[in-house]
């Protein structure tokens, strides 16, 4: 009031300040939305969390202050009898007004500082904790490429014949037991290699007898065959030579014919037997 009039238009601004100080001051204390400006038909709102203590006990002082302070706002706005009275209480408790809500407004900037402090080592400690999962990693996929350089290895060697080549993996992972696998793997086939080798050696050692004894068979055969054919020829002498008595020995020659019969059949079968001992002794000399 400059004249003595009511001021329509600044009683108005005074009341919209009156009102964004309101929703503040709530959004403030129970959440919600704060206006950014003193406008509240273009203004943008800004949504403000809880007030936490003792935030929210000094939010608490200011709003009673407060309530005081716009009862005498409105009616120094609306009753011009009282204005003069109602005016000089304002400017009275004014600055405590203002100083309460500085303290709330400075335990607020120290909680957000606080909540930035927290951020700012929580930030920090993720990146730590990012870093060591970044040098696990690395250390795992060195450690990998190693054990399967030593699993390529290990199948070079076997690929050569050595059965007496190991992994090396001890570890108690998925290569670790792949690798305990693949050493049990080697010794069975090296046990079993060892017994087809012994199997073959016995193999071969009997295939030499085999074959000593078809030789010897062969032998006695051709000594069997030459015995027949001296007893084929002393048949014949003996047939020529009884040939004059011819009615007389008929019977005897009938018997030596016999002899040379049964004689040539000895001698096929003997021909037979020498050919199956060759033929055996071939199988040997192929089978070792």
């Amino acid at each position: 009031k400059e004249t003595g009039q009511a001021d329509p238009g600044r009683a108005g601004a005074v009341r919209n300040t009156m009102k964004v100080f309101d929703m503040t001051l709530a959004a403030l204390m129970d959440s919600g939305n704060a206006p950014l400006t003193l406008d509240l038909s273009s203004t943008d709102y800004r949504h403000c969390p809880k007030a936490g203590e003792p935030v929210y006990t000094q939010l608490m002082t200011v709003r009673k202050k407060w309530q005081v302070f716009s009862t005498k706002m409105e009616k120094l706005l609306s009753d011009e009898i009282s204005a003069k009275e109602n005016l000089s209480w304002i400017m009275k408790n004014n600055l405590q007004l203002l100083a309460e809500m500085n303290k709330a407004v400075g335990m607020m900037q120290k909680q957000s500082e606080q909540k930035v402090k927290w951020l700012l080592y929580a930030q920090v400690i993720g990146i730590i904790i990012g870093v060591c999962f970044i040098i696990l990693a690395v250390t795992t996929i060195v450690s990998m490429v190693k054990r399967m350089d030593m699993v390529k290895h290990f199948a070079e060697q076997i690929k050569t014949g050595d059965l007496k080549i190991k992994t090396g993996l001890e570890s108690s992972d998925e290569l670790g037991i792949i690798g305990g696998v693949l050493d049990e793997m080697v010794d069975t086939l090296g046990g079993m290699l060892t017994i087809v080798f012994e199997n073959s050696r016995n193999l071969n050692q009997a295939s030499h007898e085999l074959t000593d004894i078809s030789e010897q068979v062969f032998t006695g055969s051709q000594e069997v065959t030459g015995r027949s054919e001296s007893v084929a020829a002393a048949s014949e002498e003996l047939s020529t030579n009884m040939s004059s008595v011819a009615g007389a020995m008929e019977e005897a020659a009938i018997n030596v014919g016999m002899v040379t019969s049964a004689t040539d059949q000895m001698t096929a079968t003997i021909d037979e037997i020498a050919l199956n001992a060759e033929k055996a002794r071939e199988i040997t000399t192929g089978a070792v």
